[in-house]
């Protein structure tokens, strides 16, 4: 297998001929040292595969027939208690790139957010300007005492070399996990963010010159669950020696009504994977959301989740049997068994995302927790309100997840649960 040497960086890595002599032999060093050749072919590899998939589902999509998929509309009368059997996973691992820019822009000095992550970034105004993350923690342990419940959570991060990934674990450590008695930490992989031309690009670091890399897409914790390398057991035995049957997938960056999480384990009672939906009554080609629709074509019938770049006119025109509503859109609150879990992700390529300033955007690759929906055999989609919960985007929003907060009854939740 080939190695490193000068000529094959000047090949590789993007602009090296920009950093100077020293930086130079730093990035041979670093290159030599983390990231052996044969794994950056198989980077390359990777994103020309997901590239392709993208293509196929796209041509996919275009040739299928388009229908309604089957909905579960919850009764909140009829939901009386959370339903045992259920793990909880919040996803805390994302960069919060718009959230960091947005807070600069608003006056933030770059010194106070070393420590920044967008789900424990503080909500001025709850109870100890808890993030979402520990509003969320909290809101999970209320429910299991309430209930009288073991429910395991599992906490995505971001890989090891991101802040989240130094940040969160501290956090809980310090808080005794906000009153969750069973917690997990799972870390995520990272991939190199090539150039279209599968270059590498480095960028100044304080440490030196470090490569620019994203945390694997958002199926890529779950696919984490079956490594268990860092606490002697994998996830999803350990998950399963808890009494699991199911997850819950909610977003660590979003505030929620305590309804919501019984509503969603009551609908994944009847369903092997159960995605939250909200219903339209406009569908503009501008939409940026995910969009749930079942998929039919000779080898059967699928349901879903069909990204803004794959739609077609079909799915656009499509309707609920009483042509009031369009096709419902992901709000990236899942129900899943776990056996769908141990089937491998298809590879995933994003639109193309920025790498760095003036450097032409280029597309991620990863995998898709949307994909998970399409492996369901008996899938159905769970009609939301979007007053059931808030996510944090930038800076304009934390004022609204305050006020959700208190609307929602969490800033007295927390403050029970932590005896004040």
């Amino acid at each position: 297998m080939a190695d490193w040497t000068s000529d094959l960086c000047k090949e590789v890595v993007y602009e090296l001929a920009s950093f100077d002599v020293n930086e130079q032999a730093c990035i041979l060093a670093y290159l030599q040292k983390n990231i052996p050749y044969g794994v950056y072919q198989t980077h390359v590899a990777f994103r020309a595969l997901a590239l392709e998939n993208n293509r196929v589902q796209k041509q996919l999509v275009a040739n299928a027939t388009i229908e309604y998929p089957s909905l579960v509309f919850p009764d909140q009368q009829a939901v009386r208690a959370m339903a045992s059997g259920y793990g909880i996973v919040l996803t805390a691992g994302g960069d919060g790139e718009r959230l960091r820019d947005s807070l600069l822009q608003s006056g933030a000095r770059a010194h106070d957010l070393k420590t920044f992550t967008k789900a424990t970034w503080p909500l001025a105004g709850l109870y100890k300007d808890y993030g979402a993350l520990q509003v969320n923690l909290t809101l999970i342990a209320t429910l299991a005492k309430k209930y009288d419940l073991d429910i395991p959570v599992v906490v995505t991060v971001g890989p090891a070399s991101s802040v989240t990934a130094r940040v969160i674990p501290e956090i809980l450590a310090k808080h005794k996990n906000f009153g969750v008695k069973n917690l997990r930490i799972v870390l995520q992989k990272e991939r190199l963010h090539l150039t279209l031309e599968n270059q590498i690009v480095f960028r100044k670091h304080e440490d030196g010159c470090v490569p620019v890399t994203h945390p694997d897409e958002t199926g890529g914790p779950f696919m984490a669950f079956l490594d268990g390398a860092d606490q002697g057991t994998d996830v999803l035995s350990w998950l399963r020696k808890c009494g699991c049957k199911k997850i819950i997938a909610l977003q660590a960056t979003a505030l929620y009504d305590p309804m919501l999480i019984p509503i969603l384990a009551e609908a994944g009672m009847s369903y092997d994977c159960v995605g939250a939906g909200i219903m339209r009554s406009e569908f503009p080609h501008t939409d940026p959301y995910g969009t749930f629709a079942l998929i039919k074509n000779n080898a059967g019938a699928r349901l879903m989740i069909i990204e803004q770049e794959m739609r077609s006119l079909a799915l656009y025109a499509c309707k609920d049997p009483t042509r009031t509503y369009h096709l419902p859109y992901n709000t990236g609150l899942y129900v899943f068994d776990l056996s769908l879990l141990t089937t491998p992700l298809p590879d995933y390529a994003t639109p193309p995302k920025e790498i760095l300033p003036n450097i032409p955007k280029a597309p991620k690759a990863g995998y898709a927790a949307t994909d998970i929906v399409g492996v369901g055999k008996h899938p159905a989609v769970v009609a939301v309100d979007h007053t059931r919960f808030a996510v944090i985007k930038n800076a304009n929003d934390l004022t609204k997840l305050t006020s959700v907060g208190r609307a929602f009854g969490l800033d007295i939740l927390c403050k029970e649960m932590a005896g004040g």
